[in-house]
């Protein structure tokens, strides 16, 4: 029998990149269903997938749910309907008609990988996406394919065995962080985190500029990462917080990082809370032994 999988993709004001990233779904070699999560676009995202696409499962959410809570849903309806795998695609990105095949039968040839990503180009379909080009460089050789300890989550084949022993994006996370956190249990749980390099797909991001402001949010962001992990202590996370904040004031002349910390104090607690729920089967997501 033929696999079946589930596209998951969480839209948020998407008209730029909508037709294509699901266009090339709907051109996959292997047939896919798509479930779509909108998070309250105000940009006629959702109109525009209901009249064009009108066999798509669409939900919209009552208000923006942030990128993983978003996905949850996708994933829940993934295990209750008995997929075998499941594909979380970006907005902003798109496969090719053989991704997901070529991934599969990776998956097929190496069942440790409980997560697999294709290559990650740019718009222009030469250039590696910047941040997967770091992690693609410090890619250990597995056989066939890549070994990574993470791997951005614009392209993920996550596997019902993984699904269902890691569970769903922990809520300590809205946007960003999310993804690193998940592959942190991911390998916690015992499964491995590949690319294969036969593989591609596309993640059209290379015109983002990064601010001060932003590079702050995300050393904040890294600090969740830390403390929601099992490698580092909360000492090592919060010092390389501080670092980045006694950088930041020095250059920028600014007490902006103050909301950052006033927030991981407010929110220790419960960031410890997921942490444990986090290592329970199925973690965010209904439990569902097999």
């Amino acid at each position: 029998m033929q696999d079946r999988v589930l596209v998951i993709l969480v839209t948020y004001n998407a008209m730029q990149w909508i037709k294509k990233c699901i266009q090339s779904t709907l051109e996959s070699e292997i047939p896919l269903d798509i479930f779509v999560i909108d998070n309250l676009s105000t940009d006629g995202t959702l109109k525009y997938i209901a009249e064009n696409y009108p066999s798509i499962k669409l939900v919209q959410s009552k208000n923006n749910l942030g990128f993983g809570a978003a996905n949850n849903i996708g994933l829940q309806y993934a295990i209750d309907n008995n997929y075998d795998y499941v594909y979380l695609l970006n907005q902003d990105a798109w496969i090719k008609p053989n991704t997901i095949t070529l991934l599969i039968e990776a998956h097929k040839c190496n069942p440790k990988y409980g997560i697999l990503s294709p290559l990650q180009k740019q718009a222009n379909e030469k250039n590696l996406d910047r941040d997967f080009e770091t992690v693609y460089s410090e890619a250990i050789q597995d056989g066939q394919l890549l070994s990574v300890k993470r791997v951005m989550a614009a392209h993920w084949l996550i596997s019902r065995k993984c699904l269902l022993e890691v569970g769903g994006f922990s809520p300590t996370f809205h946007h960003y962080g999310e993804d690193d956190n998940y592959c942190d249990r991911t390998r916690y749980k015992g499964f491995k985190i590949g690319i294969v390099p036969g593989a591609a797909a596309v993640h059209d991001r290379e015109n983002r500029t990064i601010t001060a402001e932003k590079r702050m949010f995300f050393s904040y962001i890294r600090t969740l990462v830390y403390m929601s992990g099992f490698e580092r202590s909360d000492i090592f996370a919060i010092y390389g917080l501080i670092c980045d904040c006694i950088k930041f004031l020095y250059k920028n002349k600014s007490l902006a990082f103050f909301s950052y910390i006033k927030k991981i104090i407010v929110d220790y607690k419960q960031i410890k809370i997921n942490r444990k729920k986090s290592l329970q089967q199925t973690a965010f997501l209904n439990n569902h032994p097999e």
